[in-house]
Order: structure tokens, then C-alpha cells, then sequence
């Protein structure tokens, strides 16, 4: 419940009386935005994993014939983990934003760092891959999808910081607004 301002009640001068109204609150729409788009981008743990499984299998069977694997290849096999932990971060982040457990701050900027720790290192990666060796493409896949979808992700954990920064205000308003009801 939050503070809906106050109400003056009562006629005359002796029964007239501010009452302070009370209404239903819900998360901030920055909060519900980083929430679902967290839940969309946490999903990608199957799909990230599946890759990374394949990507493995790839070095591999290539390792096999005795042919050296694309640094690409190399960058995202070894981007793989961190990923599917960001990916894991993230949705767990999303939920307890959601049910604004107490612990939903916490778990958003752990999922935050993460994120952009792995991105940017990603991104740093896939350059040094490109520059050494002129590579636009990952088994003939273009590199623009991965560029993209790291940048997208820093964007979300800027997205989840700014959550947290309104969840906390937000309870401070409630915290301030019980105290007032007392």
C-alpha cells in the first residue's frame, strides 16, 4: 500500500479532519521492463547451452583431423560459461525483482556485473579474433549477430541497475509512508 495524498473529511470547524488515503502500488515500469526482458533474455541459458555443446563438439572433431579451429570458434567456446551464467543471473534476477524479495537488489547487480563483464569481454575477444586474423564469420555464420546480442545485453544491464535504483526509492517511499500511517 502507498500514500494516495490526503483527503480533508468532516464539516464545521471542529470536525473537519486530513485523512491520508491509501492505494494499491505496483512495481515501476522500469522495474516490470527489466523483470520481463530479463526472463527473455535468462531463456537464452537452452539455447546458449545447446551452442556451447556444439561449439565444444566442433574443436573437437576439428581437433581430430589436426586442423586449427577459428579464433571465433575459440572466443565463444570460451565466452560459453560465463554466458550461461549470466544467463542463469539474469532470469534469477528477473524473478526476484518480480516478487520483490528482499534479496532482488543483490541478485540484480551481481547479474548486472556479470553481465557487463562478460559482454565487454566477449566484444574484446571477437575484435582481437577479427584484427588478428581478418575474420568476419564464425563457421561461415557473420560475426553481427553475437556483436549485437552482446550489445543488447549491456544495454539490459544498465536497464537492471536503473530497476534496482527505482526499487529501492520505491521502498523507501512505502517505508516513509507506514511510518507516517504508524
Amino acid at each position: 500500500m502507498v500514500s494516495a495524498g490526503e483527503v480533508l473529511l468532516g464539516e464545521g470547524a471542529y470536525r473537519r479532519t486530513h485523512v491520508l488515503r491509501w492505494k494499491r502500488g505496483q512495481a515501476p515500469r522500469v522495474v516490470r521492463i527489466a523483470a520481463l526482458s530479463s526472463f527473455y533474455l535468462g531463456e537464452m541459458v537452452v539455447p546458449g547451452a545447446l551452442a556451447a555443446a556444439a561449439g565444444a563438439l566442433y574443436i573437437l572433431l576439428i581437433g581430430l583431423c589436426e586442423a586449427m579451429p577459428e579464433r571465433m570458434v575459440w572466443v565463444l567456446v570460451l565466452a560459453a560459461p560465463t554466458g550461461l551464467l549470466v544467463a542463469h543471473l539474469v532470469f534469477k534476477a528477473g524473478r526476484d525483482l518480480l516478487k520483490r524479495s528482499p534479496e532482488a537488489p543483490d541478485s540484480a547487480v551481481l547479474a548486472a556485473t556479470w553481465a557487463i563483464f562478460h559482454n565487454v569481454a566477449l566484444l574484446a575477444g571477437l575484435h582481437w579474433a577479427a584484427e588478428a586474423t581478418g575474420e568476419t564469420a564464425v563457421i561461415g555464420v557473420p560475426v553481427l549477430p553475437f556483436v549485437v546480442y552482446a550489445c543488447v545485453s549491456l544495454v539490459h544491464a544498465v536497464l537492471i541497475l536503473t530497476a534496482v535504483s527505482a526499487t529501492t526509492e520505491y521502498t523507501a517511499m512505502q517505508e516513509r509512508d507506514q511510518a507516517l500511517a504508524g
